[in-house]
């Protein structure tokens, strides 16, 4: 039986170096698709990004999105971003996490975004915060996690990520810098799968005319994993972000020193109705 036992293992032995050998000449070793590739993807409803980025955001990861000038500080574009993604998935259990209970409940609604759908957690530093996103996500008891966060290093935003793909969790970090230094954010490395800026633009009217319209703001994905940045124009109409012709500026590079920096004479319009006290 012993002999059996022993020429049945090195049979399986042989088999599989000739198996190895095989792929190592001509075949190469393909890897099994993980959770992160069948994963479904998180469309925002703007035809041009949605394909720029294969069909929308990943659901299973974690995406950063940061302001520019004094809403680096007080992150209300980030905000408006994330309410965006909301409204586009109001099916999804939803959680945000941040340091001061100011979301503004009528302002909510004013997007057309139900306040008692949202769970709401207060922490008072980023290492509370970020403990809270990571076993939220890692819980499966909801879908889309939210969290204001100040500085986020590169340990803490792969621990994300890992959590993020253990139970196809979309995880939206919006930067808050209590600090608000300009360039410093883009500086840092994540593990993010996207990180985007939204900077405001002067308004525009139907007709794309300047003057007095609808608010509109500059979309800047300056980073985003296996493929290229991106830059786009969108404004809000009607609750729901529009769209518009596209940027004649260059898209922001990762570790520009630029990024960051605030352009106090194109600010006409801030998303300041979901927020309160900010």
């Amino acid at each position: 039986m012993k002999r059996s036992t022993d020429t049945t293992s090195r049979e399986k032995l042989a088999a599989l170096r000739q198996q190895l050998a095989g792929r190592l000449i001509g075949n190469p070793i393909t890897s099994q698709p993980t959770g992160l590739h069948k994963t479904s993807l998180l469309p925002l409803g703007l035809g041009a990004i949605d394909a720029h980025l294969g069909g929308g955001l990943a659901q299973a990861a974690l995406h950063e999105i940061a302001g520019s000038g004094n809403d680096t500080e007080l992150a209300t574009l980030p905000a408006f971003f994330a309410s965006q993604v909301i409204r586009r998935h109001p099916d999804r259990r939803t959680l945000w996490v941040a340091p001061a209970a100011d979301l503004y409940g009528p302002g909510l609604q004013g997007f057309a975004l139900d306040p008692t759908k949202l769970l709401l957690v207060e922490t008072h530093q980023d290492a509370e915060s970020l403990w809270v996103l990571e076993e939220a996500a890692r819980s499966g008891a909801v879908s889309l996690v939210i969290g204001e966060i100040d500085k986020l290093d590169l340990t803490a935003s792969r621990r994300l990520q890992l959590a993020a793909e253990e139970k196809s969790c979309t995880i939206l970090v919006l930067r808050r810098s209590r600090l608000a230094s300009n360039g410093e954010k883009c500086r840092q490395p994540s593990a993010a799968m996207t990180r985007w800026l939204i900077s405001p633009l002067p308004s525009r009217s139907r007709d794309n005319r300047p003057g007095l319209g609808a608010p509109c703001w500059r979309l800047d994905l300056w980073r985003q994993r296996n493929g290229p940045p991106g830059c786009w124009d969108i404004s809000l109409q009607e609750h729901a972000w529009h769209q518009m012709p596209s940027c004649q500026e260059a898209s922001l590079e990762p570790d520009s020193t630029t990024a960051m920096a605030a352009n106090d004479d194109s600010v006409s319009h801030r998303a300041t109705h979901l927020t309160a006290g900010r």
